[in-house]
């Protein structure tokens, strides 16, 4: 996660980056603990320039320029896009400017070697991508020349970008000053009075547009020939174009544009993931905790549509069902991750003493309801106190124990669910349990008019379809398990908010019971009653846990007597993967 700092600090030698994410800020055990946590963490450099800008301009433009910008993108960016700004490079190649005084170089081979060293201090740090953002047009070369270099030579993924190309207003700039102007017109000029207006001398300006050749040029904008030069081949005041068209207000346009589209980069690169080889993906078992389901469609979303391969994974989901202990299993380590029913499983693991932990839910709300016929006066869960009430025996171990300290239920009223709708069909004082994306479904379907009351909405505060692994896999391969929880989580906002048809078609594929009417049904309970994003959820994203959730669970339950009060509840779950708002950006309402 980023580092808490206050957006101003005493130093100053961020500059326009936010200082949270400005990479010199953070310890050493901090850079080292995001490069283990976080295999897309990317960290982008600004390879600038000290050299003469006109009589108008300061040395330090395409510098200052590209910082401002970079700050402005990265102050754009979710929480959860590890991204950090490296010191950046003030000078670079500039040798086309020597001939004026101020300017200082590197030489080509000297910005390559500067580049070359920090990309490999990047890769050492445990980063996986770096960015080189050249705000200086004579660096396009070098950058052009070594940044696949560096890809071969640091093993890790380099990405280049020059500011100078994106974010292009339309209509803002003459297209005769667009067709040649290089340096200190119009655009740089625009830009420098937006952002340091105390640093542009305009009555100092010296435009100057030259006409060049119609079949030599020195740029490749409509040239097949085009001839070296210097600056001053070209222009005796050192700007080429035309500063006296420039505005502030036309700077602050260009500059909103740039970091608008600088910070949509940047989150591509973030989120972009290597072009996957099957030889290269981890393989992986996740255990459902019943037969295929639209309550499981975020992760067969995941599935179909290639989330978790791009990921760099290969995921296996493995059905549950009657006579399948999918806990178990994860226990021997015959499956690597399993869908929790509830909170139940991570207490009892701590329990029984096995190292299981629970790194994420994907329902905020327990979809088990009580359900009762129409007009029987049984319109809230305080007034079915002392009636019969059919349940299974593993919600006797569970949810019914909420019912017991927060109602007054007694063990008297239970009568056995064997998962057949008859007897409730047939009398009208029956009460049973029920799934609120399922029973009320088939219910309504036979005919009966029905009350449905969600125990969440009662104060049951226990997740549900939680994401449970081993501390083994925590400890030895956080990075698998995070990629696991991403992609887990841009697959249920896929599932919510894009096409369902591609898991539904695997769902259907796996459990060819299930019909399109019930997972329509199904989708829609999820969406109506708030399971998959609510509290927490609606914040900081589908995943999302609190301690003061998982307090409030194992505190009723020490009231109902299942737990002790000393149970360390730090060894049931971990908030470390989730809680990011990752791949909040992708919710559609």
């Amino acid at each position: 996660m980023l580092k808490s700092l206050p957006d101003k600090l005493g130093s100053g030698l961020h500059g326009a980056i936010p200082p949270r994410r400005y990479w010199a800020y953070y310890t050493w055990q901090e850079i080292d603990a995001i490069g283990k946590r976080d295999p897309n963490a990317t960290a982008v450099i600004n390879v600038g320039a000290v050299e003469q800008h006109g009589p108008h301009l300061p040395l330090i433009t395409d510098t200052l320029v590209g910082m401002d910008m970079l700050g402005a993108a990265l102050a754009r960016l979710p929480d959860d896009v590890m991204v950090l700004a490296l010191p950046p490079t003030n000078f670079g190649k500039s040798t086309e400017h020597t001939t004026f005084p101020g300017t200082l170089t590197w030489s080509g081979e000297t910005l390559r070697m500067v580049l070359r060293d920090l990309a490999m201090s990047v890769a050492r740090s445990g980063f996986g991508k770096l960015v080189l953002l050249g705000s200086h047009g004579g660096n396009v070369g070098t950058l052009d020349d070594v940044f696949r270099d560096l890809r071969i030579e640091t093993d890790i993924r380099i990405f280049k970008i020059f500011l100078g190309a994106i974010g292009q207003v339309p209509g803002l700039v003459a297209p005769e000053e667009a067709a040649i102007a290089m340096h200190s017109g119009d655009s740089e000029t625009s830009m420098v009075r937006h952002l340091a207006p105390e640093l542009v001398h305009m009555d100092r300006a010296e435009g100057y547009v030259f006409d060049p050749p119609p079949e030599i040029g020195y740029s490749f904008k409509g040239n097949d020939v085009v001839e070296a030069w210097v600056a001053s081949d070209l222009s005796k005041s050192g700007a080429i174009g035309n500063p006296h068209r420039s505005s502030a207000a036309k700077g602050q346009q260009m500059c909103e544009a740039k970091a608008s589209r600088l910070a949509t980069l940047l989150e591509a690169v973030y989120f972009g993931v290597a072009p996957a080889r099957a030889d290269r993906l981890d393989k992986l078992t996740f255990g459902t905790n019943w037969k295929a389901q639209a309550e499981h469609g975020g992760y067969y979303q995941a599935v179909a549509t290639g989330l978790y391969r791009k990921a760099g994974l290969d995921v296996t989901i493995r059905m549950g069902g009657p006579q399948v202990n999918h806990p178990q299993l994860l226990a021997a380590g015959a499956i690597d991750f399993n869908m929790g029913s509830s909170c139940f499983n991570a207490l009892n693991y701590v329990k029984s003493n096995i190292p299981m932990v629970c790194v994420g839910t994907v329902f905020q709300k327990d979809p088990q309801v009580l359900i009762a016929h129409a007009g029987q006066g049984n319109d809230s869960l305080a007034a079915m106190k002392g009636k019969p009430i059919m349940i299974s025996p593993t919600a006797r171990a569970t949810y019914w124990q909420f019912l017991r300290v927060k109602f007054g239920y007694t063990d008297d009223q239970v009568r056995t669910y064997t998962f057949n709708m008859a007897p409730f069909l047939a009398d009208k004082t029956a009460i049973q349990q029920g799934f609120v994306t399922s029973e009320p479904y088939k219910i309504g379907s036979a005919g009966a008019k029905i009350v449905v009351h969600l125990l969440a909405d009662a104060g049951y505060s226990s997740y549900a379809t939680t994401i449970e692994t081993s501390w083994k896999l925590v400890n030895e391969k956080p990075d698998v398990v995070q990629r696991f929880v991403n992609a887990t989580i841009e697959g249920w906002y896929s599932y919510l908010y894009r096409d369902p048809g591609p898991a539904n078609t695997l769902i259907k594929k796996d459990n060819p019971d299930m019909g399109d009417d019930q997972i329509a049904y199904s989708l829609g309970a999820m969406k109506k009653y708030g399971l998959v994003e609510s509290g927490d959820a609606a914040t900081l994203g589908i995943g999302a846990m609190s301690d003061a959730r998982w307090k409030d669970f194992h505190a009723t339950m020490v009231e109902a007597g299942l737990y002790a009060p000393d149970l360390d509840l730090k060894r049931a779950y971990t908030l470390g993967f989730v809680n990011k708002k990752h791949g909040i950006q992708l919710k559609k309402t």
